[in-house]
């Protein structure tokens, strides 16, 4: 079959590590404002620190 996924945030991440684990039937995905390292890029946890001021 011929899949895509779109994702926002945290559904842009799901499809970002599906697509790493590279199915043979996913052909597309549109990820938005999303990360594929949530240690690194995460808006509260940036550089794997807690901001306390995002709550």
């Amino acid at each position: 079959g011929k899949v895509g996924m779109f994702g926002l945030s945290w559904g842009a991440f799901n499809s970002i590590q599906m697509a790493m684990r590279n199915p043979p039937a996913l052909k597309a995905i549109v990820a938005i404002m999303g990360t594929d390292d949530l240690f690194r890029d995460d808006v509260h946890f940036m550089d794997g620190m807690m901001h306390i001021d995002s709550y």
